[in-house]
């Protein structure tokens, strides 16, 4: 293993000492370990060695953020060109951002979009190198079905314009997953009896999380069952609507406007929140200086509603197996 790309030989070296621990664990193995001594978890190592790397590149008194964007793509395998992390997003950086896109089947654009910084922060915290990121364009990585003690059950995909009537066939399903737990690219939901293995698809969909509500104490007091990434999981998407709804129902929300609202929710540094904004107004019919607090229950659910179709929503493949 030839290391972290890009680290200098003293991180290098770091990441040696931890392949080498007694577990034989190393940093690019996908998957749960225990944290090493100190309580020092996978993603934890992964998000010091971009830190460092960033923090002792020249760009860092210049852009910190620029410097840790450009940390992660050298990190993950693609070349910023021959300035290194200078802190300036120029025509090389935004060359690697766009092969990255590519390589992660989002928009090659070049540009920095909330998608695209997503896809780079779960990637530098999956420790995933350009070696294996190229696997996953060939879907040879994270595309690939896990193979079970059972046929594979396979989820018909819905016709694009059929996608409404299978988040409302959704809405009525409940189930009865106790656990969840998951990657970017794959989330595993389980009980005493059942496994079922989720790949492809949006987050949103994978997640049950038609909101895309982050990991936390809200996520947890309505339901949360795991999660992925920085992402909540829930069991089942009625759930996973209902923290919508519930979230939107919090003081925090209610005292604000329409607009005030989703730029709560889709904050501007990493999103297009006038657009998702104008989005939401065009869907429900409502005015963007609408107080949040004067909405119907009926207004508030299609707010909600709005919202997880803006946030995406594609179907993925599912297995189910047996728990042994």
């Amino acid at each position: 293993m030839s290391g972290f790309a890009g680290l200098t030989p003293k991180e290098n070296s770091r990441e040696s000492e931890f392949q080498k621990n007694e577990n034989g664990w190393n940093p690019f193995w996908k998957g749960s370990r225990p944290g090493l001594g100190g309580g020092i978890s996978p993603e934890d190592i992964f998000l010091m060695m971009r830190d460092d790397l960033a923090r002792q590149s020249p760009g860092w008194k210049k852009d910190p953020q620029a410097a840790l964007v450009q940390a992660s793509l050298t990190g993950a395998g693609f070349d910023i060109g021959p300035h290194g992390i200078d802190g300036i997003i120029g025509t090389d950086t935004k060359g690697a951002i766009e092969k990255f896109q590519a390589a992660m089947r989002l928009k090659p654009t070049g540009e920095l979009d909330a998608r695209t910084r997503e896809a780079l922060e779960l990637v530098t915290k999956d420790g995933l190198n350009a070696q294996k990121i190229r696997m996953m364009k060939g879907n040879q990585a994270a595309g690939e079905q896990i193979e079970g003690t059972r046929p594979k059950i396979k989820e018909k995909k819905p016709a694009k314009n059929d996608i409404n009537a299978y988040r409302k066939k959704q809405m009525e399903s409940k189930s009865n997953y106790t656990h969840a737990e998951g990657t970017p690219y794959q989330v595993t939901y389980s009980n005493d009896i059942t496994i079922e293995i989720r790949t492809g698809g949006s987050w949103s969909w994978r997640n049950n999380n038609p909101g895309n509500i982050e990991a936390g104490s809200f996520a947890n007091k309505n339901g949360s069952i795991g999660q992925a990434g920085r992402f909540a999981v829930f069991p089942d998407y009625a759930t996973g609507f209902n923290a919508i709804i519930n979230n939107l129902s919090t003081p925090s929300y209610q005292n604000l406007t329409v607009y005030q609202a989703i730029e709560r929710w889709a904050p501007p540094v990493e999103n297009n929140s006038k657009a998702y904004a104008n989005f939401i107004s065009k869907t429900t019919s409502l005015s963007l200086n609408t107080p949040m607090n004067s909405l119907t229950k009926e207004q508030l659910h299609s707010v909600a509603n709005a919202i997880s179709i803006y946030e995406g929503y594609k179907v993925g493949k599912i297995e189910i197996r047996d728990r042994k």
